[in-house]
């Protein structure tokens, strides 16, 4: 289980072929890493995914990977551009707030 992973302080991973999870939150250290793998994994059930403050620099492609997705949370990131594919994203009721600069810019396609 992710939740036995509390203690983990340490993780090394070679990030220039690494696709998931973004390089950005590999290397911001264990306590990032852990928190995105285990919202990933929560959203799963949970159908919301909350990858606020990641350090992300791009939008997580990951996010397809979720089925019927509700909510989405990817403020306070680095993000500067969202994929045409979030239109897919039929089921999300929030679709994005994110940062750009000083802005703060909101995304509701619903």
């Amino acid at each position: 289980s992710m939740g036995l992973l509390s203690t983990l302080q340490t993780v090394r991973l070679d990030t220039e072929k690494l696709i998931s999870p973004p390089p950005s939150v590999a290397d911001a250290g264990a306590r990032l890493l852990v928190k995105y793998l285990y919202g990933l994994f929560s959203a799963s059930r949970s159908k919301q995914l909350d990858v606020s403050y990641m350090a992300l620099t791009a939008f997580p492609m990951e996010v397809f990977d979720v089925k019927d997705l509700r909510v989405l949370d990817i403020s306070g990131n680095y993000i500067h551009q969202l994929p045409e594919e979030i239109t897919q994203l039929q089921h999300l009721e929030v679709r994005a707030i994110y940062f750009r600069a000083a802005n703060i810019v909101s995304l509701y396609l619903h």
